[in-house]
């Protein structure tokens, strides 16, 4: 079942334009110019169309494909590469968003897929915000969005089914990106 859960629906298809349009749409009003507005919103254009496969795949097989997610953190370091100015936001997202999923994974409370989708994060908001600040509190924002959806979902699970080894944390992780970039964002 794996080959064929990357397999995108049409509701999931339709879905993935639907949030590349909010971003382009939010992108073109935040930046002056085409080029700039694709350059600053690739990433979150790529997570745009993958997002729904990789809730679903997450939520059914608890795992974030390496096909869905490196494409994200293609497109991202690209969008940083030609932007060096970044290069200090993304240093500050990866220490504060994505290093404390790392030592999570190493103790054994995170997957890597986790770890990899939160640095596709790290480079969407560094592309997307030349501010270290500003791109710092986006990334804070989206964790503790992200621990709040996620600590619900562990808890209503408890409450339902009892103990269970493990809930997929890639869906709250991205309600956390997609209400920072398109709720709270630019």
């Amino acid at each position: 079942m794996q080959g064929d859960g990357l397999r995108p629906s049409r509701r999931e298809i339709g879905l993935g334009v639907c949030l590349a349009v909010l971003v382009a749409l939010a992108g073109a009003r935040s930046f002056d110019g085409l080029l700039p507005t694709l350059v600053f919103a690739a990433p979150a254009l790529v997570l745009a169309v993958v997002t729904p496969t990789l809730w679903r795949v997450d939520v059914v097989e608890h795992r974030l494909p390496d096909a869905l997610v490196g494409p994200v953190l293609a497109v991202g370091a690209a969008a940083v590469a030609v932007q060096p100015e970044r290069l200090p936001a993304l240093l500050a997202v990866v220490a504060v968003l994505v290093v404390p999923l790392i030592v999570a994974a190493l103790i054994g409370g995170m997957g890597l897929g986790d770890v990899k989708l939160s640095l596709g994060f790290a480079l969407a908001l560094a592309a997307g915000e030349c501010q270290t600040a500003l791109a710092v509190e986006s990334a804070v924002r989206l964790g503790v969005i992200a621990l709040l959806v996620g600590g619900g979902v562990a808890i209503a699970e408890v409450v339902r089914r009892g103990w269970r080894r493990s809930i997929p944390f890639g869906p709250a992780l991205l309600v956390g990106f997609w209400t920072e970039a398109v709720v709270v964002g630019p």
